[in-house]
């Protein structure tokens, strides 16, 4: 971004007394001369235009080859492997093919999707995380702990890559134009059918879908949550359980009062208790509502200390003995001209 380089450049290096070296380019700030505050910014304008223009193209050559069916995702789907012969290629992995078409027939079977993942963690069949990081695919060291919970099971029943379809456009960024990575709604994604062998077939995959679908409105009916409270996770990811480390899950509740009214409000729990059934990790959870308020009045605190400080700057800087002061500097100042 030149703008960005310029102002670091020509702002804030020299206000934090940093020296900037360009050995390519041959630039020093501490040896700059005005020719080089000219020709600096129109490199940096060059070199952003160059990056921009190299990220459209890879880009534009990454989607032709996705619909052409072509794979070029760096991991790849748990059951599959890429093709020794076409890394764009993939094939099944007779690893774990038997284990995904195993995990569909439970859920057809009337399984649910905790007890699922509770037998495989028994069984100690690696979640796909762990998988990637065993085979050394992924040197990540949060794959190392991964187990198989509902999320990850579901993620596998509802994906059509099992039925040889090439799924993309699930995320969209471009640096280009400056959009940061970003989920896509489901409406908006891209299929390429027959990209590569299936290993389920369309019945027991819609069966699957089926029984997913009968399971989520049982819940809504039963729980009095439905759609229209979709309470925004604000803190994914960023609160974690005291005993296990694992990232909390936030879980939506709605109460009856016996007055009739009804509540609706979110907890954050521990996903190892609550997903994976693991009860030695003790019981913890928070309510969504004094999270958001400790954070609000966190933010605010700042914000009045920051005002409070900036306050505190203005009236030293109108006080008698500041003014007496940078008159003194001043009247030192010409002494010293003279």
């Amino acid at each position: 971004e030149y703008i960005d380089a310029g102002r670091y450049i020509e702002k804030i290096f020299p206000q934090l007394g940093i020296r900037f070296i360009s050995v390519n380019d041959q630039f020093d700030t501490l040896e700059s001369h005005s020719s080089d505050n000219i020709i600096v910014p129109f490199k940096n304008l060059i070199n952003d235009s160059y990056s921009r223009d190299t990220s459209i193209k890879v880009r534009s050559n990454l989607e032709v080859k996705r619909q052409n069916g072509e794979f070029v995702s760096g991991f790849t789907v748990y059951g599959y492997q890429k093709d020794p012969a076409n890394k764009n290629h993939l094939i099944i992995n007779p690893e774990t093919c038997g284990i995904v078409r195993r995990i569909f027939q439970m859920r057809d079977s009337g399984m649910a999707l905790g007890a699922i993942a509770s037998q495989l963690n028994e069984e100690g069949i690696p979640s796909p995380a762990r998988y990637l990081w065993i085979k050394g695919i992924s040197k990540e060291e949060r794959h190392k702990d991964s187990y198989w919970d509902r999320i990850n099971v579901k993620r596998l029943l509802t994906n059509k890559m099992y039925l040889g379809i090439l799924v993309y456009g699930k995320e969209r960024s471009s640096f280009a134009k400056g959009i940061k990575r970003q989920r896509v709604p489901e409406s908006e994604w891209k299929y390429v059918p027959n990209a590569h062998e299936a290993i389920i077939d369309q019945e027991l995959f819609d069966s699957v879908q089926r029984k997913l679908e009968g399971a989520k409105q049982d819940f809504f009916k039963m729980t009095g949550i439905n759609e229209d409270y979709q309470p925004e996770n604000l803190f994914r990811g960023r609160i974690h359980c005291s005993d296990c480390g694992r990232a909390m899950k936030m879980t939506k509740f709605v109460t009856t009062r016996k007055d009739g009214s009804i509540d609706r409000y979110a907890l954050y729990e521990c996903c190892r208790r609550k997903q994976l059934y693991d009860l030695s990790c003790p019981q913890r959870s928070i309510r969504k509502a004094s999270v958001d308020k400790t954070v609000e009045e966190a933010i605010r605190f700042h914000i009045r200390t920051f005002l409070d400080t900036e306050q505190v700057i203005a009236k030293l800087n109108r006080s008698p003995n500041c003014l007496l002061y940078t008159s003194d500097a001043a009247d030192e100042e010409d002494s010293v001209d003279l």
